[in-house]
């Protein structure tokens, strides 16, 4: 009888210790998952979480204490490494030696897109904005998220340029004015006029001249004519088939031209005086030019039309 119990008990202990066997083998296999550690992570807490880096942790805790006072934090491979080993898990490194655990990874560049893309339009109104990547040149300050964006400021030739930095400034929950810089890649469009021909020297620009083409707003000249009016423009030199048309490129077809006799109206009070004058000036409608009288005496005038002028 006393036998039999012991067989008994040496069952019981045999199972007990073979189920503590498999809990320790299911407990070590759960934590043996293969980890590959990232060169950055987000983080949401003042600490570095296990479930920051380790998905699906049931029984989350402290891994590593880092400043609460900055939004990235740089911490050694080894020292992460090493705190995961000792809870067992299997560990494969990074190549970069150095983890970088941000803060504010949700923090929305909505604001700043906006005000960026508003600068761009003021200076390309018929630009084409495809793309916009913003970044923070620097570690971002604790608190950001609660700031509220006052302004931005950014050069015409970083936008010409499609990348380069602009100053942000931000007002905090004390009313204090934060200057932050960030840096942005942009992918911009413009259509601009193009000659669809040879235009040669003294050629009077046509409808039948020119066309639009999409350009990268850094292939852009800088003078580009934004706007033509077909009859009014004179080539000053030599243009070739495929050119982004120029400011620089045309003279104005002048509606008056030096030396033409012209028909001037003075007013005075209800009297209405018209004579004819000599332009002194070549110039366009709404131009002020100098006119002589045949007694000599000159004046000053606006170009009403090609035949007349209005003396001031």
């Amino acid at each position: 009888m006393v036998e039999h119990n012991l067989a008994k008990v040496g069952v019981a202990s045999s199972n007990l210790v073979s189920r503590s066997i498999l809990f320790f083998i299911l407990t070590f296999s759960l934590h043996a998952q293969n980890i590959h550690l990232k060169d950055e992570y987000c983080i949401k807490n003042p600490h570095v979480m296990l479930g920051d880096i380790v998905e699906n942790v049931k029984n989350d805790k402290v891994l590593i204490d880092i400043p609460d006072t900055t939004s990235h934090f740089q911490v050694p491979t080894i020292k992460v490494l090493e705190k995961l080993e000792k809870l067992g898990f299997k560990v494969q490194k990074n190549e970069q030696g150095i983890i970088k655990f941000k803060r504010f990874c949700d923090f929305k560049l909505d604001a700043l897109d906006k005000k960026l893309q508003k600068a761009v339009k003021t200076i390309y109104p018929n630009a084409y904005i495809n793309s916009l990547q913003i970044k923070p040149k620097n570690t971002l300050p604790n608190g950001i998220d609660k700031m509220v964006l006052k302004n931005i400021s950014v050069s015409k030739s970083s936008i010409k340029r499609q990348d380069g930095v602009f100053l942000a400034k931000f007002i905090n929950q004390k009313g204090h004015i934060k200057s932050i810089y960030f840096s942005f890649s942009l992918d911009a469009t413009l259509d601009v006029f193009v000659s669809t021909k040879d235009i040669k020297s003294g050629t009077i620009l046509t409808q039948n001249h020119f066309a639009y083409q999409e350009f990268e707003l850094k292939k852009l000249p800088i003078n580009f004519l934004k706007t033509i009016t077909p009859n009014t423009l004179i080539a000053k030199f030599n243009i070739k088939k495929g050119t982004i048309l120029t400011q620089n490129a045309f003279k104005k077809k002048n509606l008056i031209k030096r030396g033409n006799y012209i028909k001037a109206i003075l007013k005075d009070g209800m009297l209405s005086l018209e004579i004819e004058v000599k332009a002194l000036n070549s110039g366009d409608r709404g131009d002020k030019i100098k006119v002589m009288s045949s007694d000599g005496k000159t004046f000053s005038a606006i170009i009403i039309n090609k035949t007349t002028v209005h003396i001031r």
